[in-house]
């Protein structure tokens, strides 16, 4: 993560304002995909969690 942020502080130097405030929507988004991603991993880790609880309570 320190090299992804190191490379695009130096990407930013580079930039034209236009370029910027695009690049900054771009790592917004893909920091909400991001997020939303995790999200769906822990529902979907705790539905599986919850259906292994139920299956070892049957047996």
């Amino acid at each position: 993560m320190h090299k992804h942020i190191e490379i695009s502080d130096e990407l930013e130097k580079t930039f034209t304002p236009e370029q910027k405030q695009l690049f900054e929507r771009y790592w917004k988004i893909g920091s909400e995909i991001t997020a939303e991603e995790n999200e769906q991993l822990f529902i979907f880790g705790y539905i599986i969690a919850t259906q292994l609880n139920i299956e070892v309570k049957i047996k």
